[in-house]
């Protein structure tokens, strides 16, 4: 899976977001950004993105091939951030992570988020990589 790009983790917790990325390391994935603040996260997108202020991503490029990003956070949830994501270039790969009971009206608040796009705390590494592999290979 390593071909497949950079990803981008957001969690609010720092030994979670380490054991994400030592998941994503095992998975073959080794171009792994943390980030344990989601505006700090969404200032780096938009960096790495070439953009400036709110403005859309219409180059084509985009620096992250996948972003995984906790829903509880303080200041901006999971949810708020995608949408923020999704805004500067809606052809961003998203997947959000919680400990809590996720059900299928969760997804209702982001329409472009699948059910099967939410991983549920705490991780199985198998069955982590296959969905993170899964959504990689997603159009």
């Amino acid at each position: 899976m390593g071909e497949n790009g950079r990803v981008m983790v957001v969690d609010d917790e720092e030994d979670l977001l380490a054991i994400t990325e030592m998941f994503l390391h095992e998975c073959g994935l080794k171009d792994v950004d943390t980030f344990s603040n989601p505006f700090d996260a969404l200032s780096n997108f938009k960096e790495k993105n070439g953009i400036s202020t709110s403005q859309n991503n219409d180059s084509g490029y985009c620096h992250y091939s996948l972003v995984l990003t906790d829903i509880r956070m303080p200041g901006m949830n999971g949810f708020e951030l995608a949408m923020e994501l999704q805004k500067i270039d809606p052809r961003i790969k998203i997947m959000l992570m919680s400990a809590f009971d996720l059900d299928k009206e969760t997804s209702k608040i982001l329409p472009v988020i699948k059910c099967q796009d939410l991983l549920q705390k705490p991780f199985l590494l198998v069955k982590f990589c296959e969905e993170v592999r899964k959504k990689l290979m997603t159009a």
